[in-house]
């Protein structure tokens, strides 16, 4: 299991710079530059991924309290994790927008666009 997830996180950084989660969040791992992941900075951020969680995960502090927002993992390997939708817009799937607009919450239209009042 744990050469599966690996191999999972590692190579998927490698060849697209995310995984299937980070995909559907609109994420990217580049290096601090921008630039693509290699395979060394993949393998260095998933061999260090358990060190943010040691003590509660308070490596995982930087993010929020960080000035480059920045866990402690992708501070060692170099790393930051940015929004990149690519060619597609940002925007919810059409069953969660329409259970929140049942709900009353206010969603957009288009990306870009305010939120429509309900």
């Amino acid at each position: 299991l744990l050469v599966w997830a690996f191999v999972y996180l590692s190579a998927g950084l490698v060849i697209t710079g995310r995984t299937l989660g980070k995909t559907l969040l609109g994420l990217k791992v580049v290096t601090r530059d921008g630039a693509p992941v290699g395979a060394r900075g993949s393998v260095i951020r998933v061999l260090a991924l358990p060190l943010s969680f040691l003590v509660f995960g308070l490596g995982f502090l930087g993010i929020v309290l960080g000035r480059e927002r920045r866990a402690l993992h992708d501070v060692i390997a170099g790393t930051a994790v940015v929004y990149d939708w690519g060619d597609r817009p940002a925007e919810m799937p059409a069953p969660l927008s329409r259970w929140l607009e049942r709900r009353g919450v206010a969603v957009a239209a288009e990306p870009g666009e305010p939120a429509e009042e309900t």
